[in-house]
Formats: structure tokens, sequence, C-alpha cells
């Protein structure tokens, strides 16, 4: 790979190609994290281990979160048991903007366009 020397008069197109390369890095990351559930069936049920392995967190995590009712869970008897889908969006939900996303927010608030992509 060859690098070029970047000073400020090519500064901002470098800036441009960054973004844009970023833009579908992250396109290409999305298709292949993502699941469509759609395409999945909607009422696969899991057991507290499957939603532990899921998730990355340990059984009594996932026994504090269901009693502070902050993951979302059906009980019948003494057991619990989770749709896959709602774990899933449940995790999507609290998704943190990134640097880039605030900055953006900042500039179309601040400009009234997106400054990076205009």
């Amino acid at each position: 790979m060859t690098e070029k020397k970047t000073d400020f008069s090519n500064l901002f197109q470098r800036i441009d190609l960054i973004l844009d390369n970023q833009d579908r890095i992250e396109t290409l990351f999305n298709s292949f994290v993502q699941k469509d559930t759609t395409q999945s069936n909607k009422n696969d049920i899991l057991q507290i281990d499957a939603v532990s392995t899921l998730i990355g967190r340990s059984k009594n995590t996932i026994y504090k979160l269901v009693e502070q009712r902050k993951i979302p869970h059906f009980k019948k008897g003494k057991r619990l048991y989770f749709f896959e889908y709602e774990i899933l969006e449940w995790i999507k939900s609290g998704k943190r903007k990134t640097n880039y996303d605030v900055s953006n927010f900042a500039i179309e608030n601040i400009y009234g366009r997106n400054k990076f992509t205009s």
C-alpha cells in the first residue's frame, strides 16, 4: 500500500474518502452481523442457558435482569423463557451513538444539514 502525503490542500478530500470507506465497511459489517428477523422464526424460544450464551452474560446476571424486569421474558411455573427476536431487539434498543453520529447530529442542528456528506 502506497502512502500519499496529505497536506492541507487535500485534507477535506482525504476526510471524505475516509468517511466513504467507513460507510462501506459499516454496510458490509452490518450485512454479516444483522440477522434478518423476517426470515428467522419469530417464535424461537430460548431458555436461560441460551440467552446467557447469546448475550455473553452469566446466568446470575440474566436472573437479575429478569428480577428487575429489564429484559423481555416469560415465566411458566418456575421456568423462564425468552423469544430470540425479543432479546435481539432488546440488545439493539441499547445502542449508543458513536462520536461520528453525535458530531453529525450536532452539525445538522447547527448548520441545518449534514456537513460531512454534502
